[in-house]
């Protein structure tokens, strides 16, 4: 695999999650990174598969309720059956 190919491919459950937090001018990775005071390649690795040090498209258990919170306050429609689905699991 191509170091793009590695680039381009994020994992989800993690990678679903993180764009809805997307808003104007800002990615939905430094959004939620600058609200749970982490650096944005902790958000990042995320998406990114263990081979790649990434934790293989799941968000850790530590950050579910702040980030459930923090949707609530946003307005972002969010169930927490999101950290755990994946899209192509929901597709079949």
């Amino acid at each position: 695999m191509s170091v793009m190919e590695r680039m381009s491919s994020k994992l989800d459950p993690a990678y679903s999650v993180i764009r809805k937090f997307d808003m104007p001018g800002k990615s939905g990775t430094v959004v939620l990174a600058e609200r749970l005071g982490r650096d944005r390649s902790t958000v990042q690795k995320w998406t990114m598969a263990r081979e790649q040090r990434g934790t293989g498209g799941f968000i850790p258990y530590p950050y579910h309720d702040e980030i459930e919170a923090f949707a609530e306050e946003l307005g972002i429609p969010f169930d927490r059956s999101e950290f755990l689905s994946r899209r192509a699991e929901a597709a079949a």
